[in-house]
């Protein structure tokens, strides 16, 4: 049994690999509450194997899960990070290691699943004929584009929907409830509306318009994947068709923990 570990910038992901099948988690928990939540959510499960981990957050929070990991199971945890290439991609960046973790994983998800699509898809087969977008919706918003044969081009990345809500509310001194802030309204009629739908808006016309000039720039079909906590109130504003993938960097951490186990 393997345990996979995404964490973010805001919150901590976590599924279980056995017997070839991707088990997620459905308990997530805030990245300041690090060891009390791998104390409420971890410490009961069966002593895992191997430990594979996406780290965003620091060398700081790093220490605390390879301690805590190696006192509760004996096990020392891997944590991977970004590489020249790497499973059928080749990474864009100047400094390979400088591309985050999370990043590095999604495309690894987001190339193998396009490259597992069935001729007969409504999806349609992916090759060099195709172009991939991968778009991950947390606290900030990365998007991530490669080519049918796994050539990284580079991407961007903007303010998430809650680093425009905290730049707002601490300009403006009004508290948004996190659990009904989503509101899609075009007109609002008091603050917080005004808020949320304004940061969905932002966000959703910066992401139309990155996806209207990538069409336009390359010569390709395109297919786009989306992921991240954020996706799901995006989703119904965007144009265009887009494939939702919500764990895609755990099944990142899969394909890399799979290669290493068959590298052994």
């Amino acid at each position: 049994m393997i345990l996979l570990l995404d964490i973010g910038n805001t919150r901590v992901k976590w599924g279980i690999l056995e017997q070839g099948a991707l088990n997620v988690s459905e308990d997530t928990f805030p990245i300041m509450e690090i060891v009390a939540g791998l104390d409420g959510y971890l410490a009961g499960i069966e002593r895992p194997d191997e430990v594979y981990i996406s780290n965003v957050t620091g060398k700081e929070t790093g220490r605390k899960i390879k301690e805590w990991v190696k006192k509760a199971w004996g096990v020392s945890p891997n944590f991977v990070v970004s590489r020249p290439e790497s499973s059928g991609i080749r990474n864009a960046y100047v400094k390979p290691e400088q591309l985050g973790s999370d990043r590095w994983m999604a495309m690894i998800g987001a190339f193998q699943y396009c490259t597992g699509l069935d001729n007969a898809s409504k999806k349609g087969s992916f090759d060099n004929k195709n172009t991939l977008c991968v778009i991950d919706c947390g606290s900030a918003v990365t998007i991530d584009v490669l080519t049918g044969d796994g050539e990284h081009q580079g991407g961007l990345i903007i303010p998430g929907l809650g680093m425009m809500r905290d730049g707002l509310t601490k300009k403006i001194q009004i508290a948004i409830n996190e659990r009904t802030e989503n509101t899609i309204s075009l007109f609002a009629r008091d603050t917080r509306s005004a808020i949320s739908g304004g940061k969905l808006y932002t966000l959703v016309a910066a992401l139309d318009r990155i996806m209207a000039e990538l069409r336009t720039e390359i010569k390709a079909s395109l297919i786009c994947i989306i992921t991240g906590g954020d996706a799901k109130d995006l989703l119904p504003l965007l144009s265009g068709e887009y494939i939702f993938r919500p764990n895609l960097v755990l099944e990142g951490l899969v394909i890399i923990a799979n290669e290493t186990k068959t590298e052994k």
